[in-house]
């Protein structure tokens, strides 16, 4: 790890251990996410012992897509003992309602991060009517 000194917003980022079907033309991490262990208990006992660390004081969750497996994403932002954000494409899915109510209410989101990169299409996903009911503050990419 490096550190800069006197910096104040460091972040740790967890690639989520589910598996991404967006293929996203910009993506940087979908070759380099393969290789990764997708182990959920793993990457849990390992958000446990990151915990501790005064290194940090915040978890961004990224992908993958974070959202494709909403119970198991539940379970890493449970396990998180400091503030997240959450990276995704915002896919439209079954339980996107679900998800956002879930987004809304839990205190530990602080907010999300949408990616809508210009000169790529995105099919599937969330418009700004459905974005316009997340009440966290939202940044898009």
């Amino acid at each position: 790890m490096i550190f800069k000194v006197g910096r104040t917003n460091l972040a740790c980022t967890i690639f989520v251990p589910f598996d991404c079907k967006n293929n996203c033309s910009f993506c940087t991490s979908k070759e380099l996410y393969s290789k990764f262990d997708k182990n959920l208990d793993k990457i849990l006992e390992d958000i446990k012992t990151l915990n501790k660390s005064d290194f940090f004081n915040e978890y961004v969750l990224t992908g993958g897509e974070p959202i494709s497996d909403f119970e198991g994403l539940k379970k890493i932002i449970e396990t998180c003992e400091k503030r997240v954000f959450i990276n995704t494409t915002l896919p439209l899915q079954e339980n996107l309602s679900e998800i956002i109510e879930y987004i809304n209410t839990e205190n530990k989101i602080a907010g999300i991060n949408i990616s809508r990169h210009i000169g790529h299409k995105f099919n599937n996903v969330a418009d700004k009517d459905i974005i316009d009911t997340i009440k966290k503050p939202i940044r898009m990419n």
